[in-house]
Formats: C-alpha cells, structure tokens, sequence
C-alpha cells in the first residue's frame, strides 16, 4: 500500500511541478530501478519513500507542521532518513523561515528516538 501511495504521490508532485508528460517516465523509472524489489517486498523502504514525498509535497505547499510530522515518521521508519533534514532546509525556492528549519528537525528527532 505505501508504495503505491508513493507512485501516487511522485506523479501529483510532478504534474504540480508541471511536467505532465514526464511523469509516467518518472513512474516508470522508479517502477524498473533495479533496488525497487525493495518496494514490494517486507521492508520499510516503501513507508519510508512514501513519508519523504509527502513531506515534499507539504514543504511545496507551505505546510511545516506536517513537513515535520512526516519527517518525524519518516526517522521513525528508517536511519536513512538523515538525507531528508538536510534536503529540507536547504530546498532551492523557498524562503527562508524558522518553519523550514524545524520542520528539517524531524527526520532527526524520530532516528534519535529510534534509536532512544
């Protein structure tokens, strides 16, 4: 279920990006990666891809507290998500503001509680 909600979530991103025709080459490319097994299979990679567009499409509409409650969730799932602090504070396009930034504490407050 959450990747298929992850494939949902990479195409509104890019048809709010407009890039409508790209879209089903971006589903495709991430459909056909050689690592995408790990999409399917019983792993949390698909949680964790699934919690990172979602925190990319709040982010894109301004919405901090859920940028940061999906980052959380997304710390929570797996260690990898150290990327995703990094990625949204230093976002190209957005103004800068205290939201961005605490909301770019979320994947780091949920591996630090992983690993509490």
């Amino acid at each position: 279920m959450a990747a298929l909600l992850s494939f949902y979530l990479l195409d509104r991103w890019m048809v709010s990006l407009g890039r409508e025709q790209q879209a089903p080459w971006a589903l495709a490319g991430l459909a056909m990666f050689p690592t995408a097994f790990f999409l399917v299979a019983g792993y949390p990679h698909s949680l964790l891809l699934m919690l990172v567009f979602l925190g990319i499409w709040n982010m894109a509409r301004v919405h901090w507290t859920l940028t940061l409650l999906s980052g959380l969730a997304a710390g929570l799932t797996h260690s990898t998500a150290l990327p995703l602090s990094f990625l949204f504070a230093f976002w190209p396009g957005l103004r800068r503001s205290y939201g961005r930034y605490l909301s770019a504490l979320g994947s780091l407050l949920g591996i630090a509680a992983f690993l509490a």
